[in-house]
């Protein structure tokens, strides 16, 4: 999965490991998205976090 959120401003979807590597302050939104998608069993489905 891709980590993303909807920047209502801008009026687009913003990739949040893209966003970081650029220098935006998205590191905690990220994480917390991270965390909970993975929280339900999915990391030991396989899932794993692209870029």
């Amino acid at each position: 999965f891709v980590p993303q959120l909807f920047d209502v401003d801008a009026g687009r979807v913003v990739n949040l490991n893209r966003a970081l590597e650029k220098g935006a302050e998205v590191k905690a939104v990220r994480d917390r998205i991270r965390d909970i998608v993975l929280s339900r069993g999915a990391a030991e489905d396989g899932l794993v976090m692209g870029k």
